[in-house]
């Protein structure tokens, strides 16, 4: 059986740990600012529902023993984008988090709405995640994928 390389990342949560498989790192970095290496972006397991910043350095490069199921159209990373609830703050976030293609967007919004998130705002209070009717949710695609992104999905 032939082996395939491939990207995972273990949740940041110590009493979690679920390795996730990931897409081409390229896509997970993709628009990200600053170093390549440090390049951060934010991480929902759909395990513990734990949102963690990680970094190129937390991507482990490894062999599986079945084909990239993104690719194969069993897997798809998605990204959230929302800003603080907070009256007058004007900070934004980015969420990366993955999910099999059958499940419908809203049974995911019903996980994504309990995500644990202990995250701070630019201008140093804690980051109040707001309701779901107002995230900015889409597919990330690859420019290696057959099939062109659907674009911002919404819950109505």
């Amino acid at each position: 059986m032939p082996d395939y390389v491939g990207n995972w990342l273990e949740c940041r949560n110590r009493n979690c740990g679920f390795p996730i498989r990931l897409p081409d790192p390229e896509l997970v970095l993709k628009g990200r600012r600053g170093d390549k290496d440090r390049a951060a972006f934010l991480f929902a397991c759909p395990v513990c529902l734990h949102v963690n910043p990680y970094n190129q350095n937390h991507l482990r490069e490894v062999r599986f023993r079945s084909r990239d199921p993104y690719q194969a159209g069993r897997l798809v990373l998605y990204s959230v984008r929302f800003g603080c609830a907070r009256p007058r703050c004007s900070t934004e976030l980015s969420v990366l988090t993955v999910a099999a293609v059958n499940v419908s967007l809203a049974m995911l919004l019903g996980f994504w709405e309990r995500w644990k998130a202990k995250l701070k705002c630019t201008s140093g209070h804690t980051f109040r995640i707001p309701v779901p009717e107002v995230w900015w949710i889409q597919e990330e695609k690859s420019l290696g994928f057959s099939d062109p992104p659907k674009g911002p999905l919404s819950r109505k």
